[in-house]
């Protein structure tokens, strides 16, 4: 399935879970030193802007290829640090289409992100 695609059926099972409407939606986050803004693109963002979150469908397959596995971990770590430089959101998900990066990314965290709750989209999905 096209990556687009992946990420409209995600967001439409996540909205379906939460009972809300989900849009992909840039915020603004901070600024850099310079004064340029720093904005990032959130896959799942309520219309009142107090629920968001991030899709990631990257695939964890450390025995094939460690260094792209890897880099897609911490791909989903950067996006944990996103999460946080959003203040006024209430609820902050990360969800992951792979059971494989779901596990790493758990063990890897433990609780050190207890403001964030992180889902494996098999758990949410539409006829699950």
């Amino acid at each position: 399935m096209a990556r687009r695609k992946l990420d409209d059926r995600i967001r439409d099972d996540f909205g379906e879970f939460k009972g809300v409407v989900f849009e992909k939606t840039r915020l603004e986050l901070g600024k850099r030193p310079d004064g340029t803004p720093i904005v990032y693109e959130f896959d799942l963002v309520s219309r009142d802007r107090k629920i968001i979150g991030v899709i990631k469908t990257n695939r964890l397959r450390l025995s094939t290829r460690p260094k792209k596995a890897y880099g897609s971990v911490y791909s989903v770590l950067g996006a944990v640090l996103y999460l946080h430089k959003y203040p006024e959101a209430k609820e902050r998900y990360v969800i992951l289409s792979d059971r494989e990066m779901y596990e790493e990314v758990v063990n890897r965290l433990g609780d050190t992100c207890k403001d964030i709750e992180i889902l494996y989209w098999g758990d949410i999905k539409k006829g699950s």
